[in-house]
């Protein structure tokens, strides 16, 4: 077959409607809108997200704050809701949230899609091998198994067509284009990954930088490179103008999160081990390396052995593979470590994320590979042969060595056992991003052991059939170089066994995340009673690091239930601290088994975080807590010492030490009624004069990101709000901007004299810049 640069409408069109067909087989439940991607992390954040966006974006509100989980957090800094992200704010203003989140996910695969089949068909690959490029790339490694979650598919499904633009500009040197990269740049850094994004950014550099040195004109090197230099600088600015707003948020709450104080461990964290790229022919065992599967299909692998090596875009290919999987070995490669000893840069994790990239590179090999199956050149038979007995090598050196390794585990359980102790104590226990007991890791590594003999087993049914789509392939390719098949029958058998292959992947990996929205929109049985509740207020989560129970952080987002509990890579690190032994924290990585004995001394302390009820799955001491529902699995607790969200003190102590003011709150002493401390001496503003026998504070409207009171005080007070402090609220005292003060360690507070006030709080985190 003859590879076509020009674009034949008829023959594209055919492809193109078949990859929307192959969508339609693979993931109906996103036509049907009757479910979507809605386990782990989709239930307890991406979901519930997008709920809260929906419902804002309705009403008109960009939701740069909510009150619903960490006693207030600025949701739109921590990027994954994606506020700014055009086709959030369409399909989320335009569809009701079961629409909007299904199709908005099949919309990214469609833009990976036809994005992969464009980018591949304009760089001389032909019809079929451009087909299975973009197949490879949306059900594959890279785009349908290797993405982590929704905010990673809408960050890197724009890649194809990141490197279509930098293949325009380098060959046109046009600023339409290099605005057009820019764009394709800054809807990427927009998606709510910035992590991912900005990998996309550099790899969108690094490859119009190789591009440039292969095609630049000999004599004309340095000025060519100079001028589409000048032209990629063009793009990353107008990449940094649209996301501005975003990039900034983002940058500021990450100084506020325990990322500022990561650890070298914590960049190693998820590192792709060498002993991973078993997963090439076993993907279930992607459980054994932490969830790190690179998985394309057995028959890709012998398309992509059947590269070209002499054409330049070959070669570039090759290079970006190449240095894609290098960054993904992260600890396992001594170079990428000196890297980050010598920057410091500590806050990005899970270098596997860069095998995204080495996915994408490899579905374009393939697709060269099929490209020259397809071909007559001169000793393309030697080379079917070699790549066959390379496959085979490798199938041959995977089986046995998972044998050996799953017999060795089982016969040598204890020597192992002990092994893996002296690591536990060498490299892990007592390290800062590792703070659990030296037995917790033991039992951890038992499991781990057990973990492992189980899914290694090659009788394991998943096991058996990967082995057996493996042995097709094989047999498929000897029939092929043994002149019983022709190519055109090979390919007319291989391709449907391919996909076929992929579909059963998909099984083993990304849809295992498929769950119905009747099961996440259902109330849990507590919401029945939570639910008569009308004044605002908390819950607390007694949750179990392993334990699952309903309305988790932030899944308490869909039943309008506030809790003081929160889960994101950018929880705040002064409010992870502030809750301690109580646990309900989760910065994604690092959460903390709430301790029973210190809940009971601390009903106080959760009182003050506006916490009325304790959500709990286990038996709380009645001596404690009133049991006022009991739902089998869950039951709920009143919290006896309950505060209202806003109220007034008289006594204050200036603190301006934070570590003394932590010491406090903490202390089993503490007492939130009787007095606040605040970071300095507050000024009080005088109030019309009323007689004001009785105090009153009255919440006249809450709305996200406003507060709205009318208070009436006696003698000058301290208002107490339980909402976090942060840059960008700004308080008004009857009209006039007043100080917000950091009251006990991480709240707001603001000084009112004596007489009736209208205090209003508000959000404006863009003007405080």
């Amino acid at each position: 077959m003859k590879s076509t640069r020009g674009w034949e409408w008829q023959r594209d069109g055919i492809f193109i409607l078949l990859i929307f067909v192959l969508l339609i087989i693979f993931y109906p439940q996103f036509f049907l809108a009757k479910g979507a991607f809605l386990t782990a992390d989709h239930e307890e954040q991406h979901f519930p997200w997008a709920f809260l966006f929906s419902e804002n974006i309705k009403q008109g509100i960009i939701p740069f704050w909510t009150s619903g989980i960490q006693c207030g957090f600025p949701i739109a800094a921590e990027g994954q809701i994606g506020v700014f992200y055009p086709p959030n704010l369409l399909f989320y203003l335009l569809l009701p949230i079961k629409v909007a989140y299904a199709y908005l996910t099949l919309f990214h695969f469609l833009i990976a899609g036809l994005g992969m089949y464009i980018y591949a068909r304009r760089n001389v690959i032909g019809h079929l091998a451009s087909f299975l490029a973009a197949v490879l790339f949306l059900f594959g490694t890279a785009s349908g198994g290797g993405f982590y979650n929704v905010n990673s598919l809408k960050t890197l499904c724009w890649f194809p067509l990141a490197l279509y633009c930098a293949d325009n500009l380098t060959e046109k040197q046009r600023l339409r284009d290099a605005l057009a990269l820019g764009v394709v740049c800054g809807l990427s850094l927009l998606a709510g990954y910035l992590q991912l994004a900005v990998y996309f950014v550099g790899f969108s550099m690094l490859y119009l930088a190789l591009r440039v040195a292969f095609s630049a004109p000999p004599r004309q090197r340095t000025a060519f490179f100079l001028k589409v230099s000048a032209f990629a600088a063009a793009a990353l600015f107008c990449a940094f103008i649209i996301s501005a707003w975003q990039l900034v948020l983002t940058w500021r709450l990450s100084l506020f999160s325990n990322r500022i104080v990561a650890t070298e461990s914590f960049a190693y964290i998820g590192s792709f081990s060498p002993l991973a790229f078993v997963t090439l022919i076993y993907p279930d065992l992607s459980g054994v390396f932490r969830g790190n599967v690179f998985y394309m299909g057995a028959l890709s692998l012998f398309f992509a052995l059947l590269i070209p090596l002499k054409p330049w875009r070959s070669k570039l290919y090759l290079i970006m593979f190449g240095i894609s999987v290098f960054l993904a070995l992260g600890q396992f490669n001594p170079l990428y470590v000196l890297f980050v000893k010598l920057t410091r840069f500590y806050s990005f994790r899970v270098p596997f994320k860069f095998m995204f990239f080495a996915g994408f590179f490899l579905s374009l090999i393939a697709g060269l590979g099929l490209d020259n199956f397809l071909s007559s050149l001169k000793g393309l038979e030697t080379r079917l042969k070699r790549a066959f007995r390379i496959l085979a090598g490798f199938f041959v050196v995977s089986f046995t060595g998972l044998a050996a390794a799953h017999w060795s585990a089982k016969i040598f359980y204890e020597p192992l056992y002990s092994l893996g102790q002296a690591y536990v104590r060498r490299f892990i226990y007592m390290n800062p991003s590792h703070p659990r007991s030296l037995e917790e890791y033991y039992q951890a590594l038992r499991r781990l052991m057990s973990f492992f003999i189980a899914s290694s087993n090659l009788l394991k049914p998943q096991l058996v059939a990967s082995t057996i789509i493996v042995l097709a392939v094989f047999f498929l390719i000897s029939l092929c170089l043994r002149g019983v098949i022709t190519r055109k029958a090979f390919l007319c058998v291989g391709i449907p066994l391919l996909l076929i292959d992929l579909y059963y992947y998909g099984f083993l990996d990304i849809k295992r995340d498929f769950s119905s929205y009747e099961r996440v929109l259902q109330p849990p049985a507590v919401c029945e009673y939570l639910a008569k509740e009308k004044a605002p207020y908390r819950i607390y989560s007694f949750k179990g690091v392993y334990e699952l129970q309903p309305l988790t952080p932030s899944a308490n987002l869909v039943f309008h239930i506030d809790s003081c509990g929160a889960y994101s890579p950018l929880v705040m690190k002064r409010y992870f601290d502030l809750m301690g032994k109580l646990g309900g924290v989760n910065d994604s990585q690092l959460i903390v088994d709430p301790d029973e004995e210190y809940l009971y001394r601390h009903l106080a302390f959760l009182g003050m975080l506006n916490v009325k009820y304790i959500v709990s799955s286990k038996t709380l001491d009645s001596r404690y807590l009133e049991k006022v529902f009991d739902g089998g699995s869950s039951k709920v607790y009143k919290n006896p010492l309950y505060m209202a969200r806003v109220f007034l003190l008289e006594r204050y102590v200036v603190e301006p030490d934070e570590t003394v003011t932590l010491s406090r709150v903490q202390s089993d002493e503490f007492n939130p009624r009787a007095v606040v401390y605040l970071n300095r001496e507050p000024v009080f503003a005088e109030g019309v004069a009323v007689s004001c026998e009785a105090e009153t504070v009255t919440i006249v409207s809450l709305k996200p990101g406003m507060l709205e009171l009318a208070c009436d005080v006696g003698r000058n007070k301290i208002l107490f709000w339980s909402d976090v402090y942060y840059p960008g609220w700004k308080a008004f005292v009857d009209g006039r901007p007043a100080e917000i003060y950091k009251a006990n360690y991480i709240f707001k507070a603001v000084a009112l004299g004596a007489g009736r006030h209208s205090v209003v709080f508000k959000f404006k985190p863009l003007e405080s810049f």
